[in-house]
């Protein structure tokens, strides 16, 4: 199982995220509930941005950590580690199996000038999509629900990007939202500590796509 969590707090029109569930699983935010995030806080030791991957087997111990992106000094890398490494899942039963969870942490100074993603058409953000040449799917948006808006937030190529629906989840979804996941951000290697996590919403309209 995967799950991303993260703590967010956005002043935007105060819909509802709905996060996408994952397959044969509990919801994200069943997951969340779980978690013991243990004692002691996080330390402002400098900008940085740390994705730190944790997998849960054992509901009395802390899970192991892997750093799956970091751009910032090693000291708040090893102490981001050493913060999730605190982590316990007392609800986690041990004979289904390793859970693993993927968490952001972004540093930064508060009047620092910073990169920001837009919002976004369905069509001006595929036109951002590194290789989309290479994607053979076709999606019937009529289909499900349409128009509706998508919360997005990238972290290919080092992890999933974590997706939400807008208002209430639609089970039709399931195939576009599981492609959106797997797609990359054209973006330049200076911008991605920057975005990589932060949130954007796509506009998707009544259509269809086809890049068969």
């Amino acid at each position: 199982m995967e799950a991303t969590q993260e703590f967010n707090f956005d002043p935007r029109d105060g819909r509802k995220v709905v996060p996408s569930t994952l397959r044969n699983g509990p919801s994200t935010a069943q997951l969340v509930r779980c978690v013991d995030f243990g004692q002691g806080k996080l330390q402002f030791m400098g900008e940085a941005t740390v994705i730190v991957e944790a997998k849960f087997v054992d509901p009395g111990k802390g899970p192991s950590t892997r750093v799956v992106y970091q751009n910032g000094p090693r000291a708040i890398v090893n102490h981001v580690r050493e913060h999730v490494e605190r982590y316990r899942m007392p609800c986690l039963v041990a004979s289904e199996g390793p859970l693993v969870a993927t968490q952001r942490f972004r540093f930064k100074y508060e009047d620092n000038a910073s990169y920001r993603l837009k919002d976004m058409h369905l069509t001006q953000f595929l036109q951002n999509v590194e290789n989309l040449q290479l994607q053979k799917v076709r999606f019937d948006f009529n289909t499900m629900g349409c128009p509706f808006e998508l919360e997005f937030q990238p972290y290919q190529p080092y992890a999933r990007n974590r997706i939400g629906e807008l208002e209430s989840a639609n089970p039709n979804r399931r195939e576009f939202i599981e492609w959106l996941v797997l797609l990359k951000m054209d973006l330049p290697a200076k911008v991605v500590p920057h975005v990589i996590g932060e949130e954007m919403r796509i506009a998707v309209p009544c259509m269809v796509i086809d890049l068969t």
